[in-house]
């Protein structure tokens, strides 16, 4: 590889583009030559001048994440910019994920969706899976769950995972005008769970565990929770906490679903929170510490779980109790001293 690297430097030298590109890519990777992502940038930036869209778009990536040069989101708009004009669908999506998130550039959701739409059309996968989320969250175009699921669909056919997962929920939920498709969410789920996500893991085991497009299978579920815990997804682990706490799927161990609950509620999920201000409240796995709900219920409260709310007044009401009672103590011990 190295007399080739040498004989394509000849032709990068004499301006051969297409060799220009194949030299940049060795010494940015340290093919048959000794790593040098400088010298790389120099090379992606000759090939760029002279129209070639895949090294505008590696260039302007070298830019954006600081490789072989100082880190630099206006520069790499500029060089996504021209592979994008040229019609370069890698280009046009990493151009549309600059304006989405106004990075070198003034955040513009709907410029974003123009030019998703566009790498899409070309049937860029990441461009279609990045489609489907603009339209199931309304980011620069008016929500439609039917069109984000059509985009969903084109990027699953190639295998991105996150479009899989899409429509796994959309189908398990029967979301926005789209009926609930038992079966196709669990083949989805099933094949971002294939694929090690946690996520996917995640909904597989919510499949077992409810019967979702296949046989009620509380052990297969606890497994899979127990994947995806492993990976930090926290509803995940407040899955586990759950099996734990009820013995589904796993024996019933009130220490280990407190465990569980404390991992996931530390790390922000509401609905963990929710349950360990009630472990707290009525003492499973921990000693009862009233102080210690109302805390989790709050934060849980916070984020809009209504059953934290109902938890939190729960606290105020034995609080307010416990009060009355010692006032009241109190008064007995005065009048008793009085006497």
């Amino acid at each position: 590889k190295e007399e080739a690297l040498k004989w394509y430097l000849r032709l990068a030298q004499a301006g051969d583009v297409g060799r220009m590109v194949f030299v940049a890519n060795c010494y940015f990777l340290g093919e048959g030559v000794e790593k040098n992502q400088k010298l790389a940038v120099d090379w992606f930036t000759a090939a760029s001048e002279k129209g070639d869209t895949k090294a505008q778009v590696t260039l302007g990536d070298c830019h954006f994440q600081g490789h072989g040069c100082e880190k630099d989101h206006k520069k790499a708009v500029f060089c996504y910019h021209k592979a994008a004009e040229a019609g370069d669908a890698a280009g046009q999506t990493s151009l549309a994920e600059c304006f989405l998130n106004g990075l070198g550039v003034k955040k513009s959701k709907k410029t974003a969706f123009k030019w998703y739409k566009k790498a899409a059309k070309q049937g860029f996968a990441l461009a279609q899976s990045a489609l489907g989320d603009s339209y199931a969250y309304g980011e620069g175009v008016k929500a439609d769950t039917v069109k984000a699921l059509k985009w969903y669909e084109k990027a699953a056919e190639h295998g991105i995972v996150e479009s899989e997962i899409a429509l796994a929920e959309i189908y398990y939920n029967g979301d926005g005008g789209v009926k609930q498709d038992a079966k196709k969410a669990f083949e989805f789920a099933n094949r971002a769970a294939d694929k090690g996500h946690q996520l996917g893991q995640n909904l597989l085991g919510d499949c077992y565990f409810e019967g979702i497009g296949v046989k009620q299978d509380m052990k297969k579920a606890f497994s899979l929770f127990v994947l995806s815990a492993e990976q930090g997804n926290t509803g995940a682990m407040n899955n586990l906490g759950s099996c734990y706490d009820e013995g589904l799927g796993v024996a019933q161990d009130s220490t280990k679903a407190f465990k569980w609950f404390k991992k996931a509620a530390e790390k922000g999920n509401a609905e963990a929170q929710n349950n360990l201000g009630s472990c707290y409240y009525d003492g499973v796995g921990v000693k009862k510490n009233l102080k210690a709900a109302a805390k989790w219920f709050r934060k849980s409260a916070s984020q809009g779980h209504e059953d934290a709310l109902h938890g939190l007044e729960l606290c105020k009401q034995v609080q307010k109790q416990s009060s009355k009672r010692s006032i009241d103590s109190k008064k007995q011990d005065t009048t008793s001293g009085n006497t």
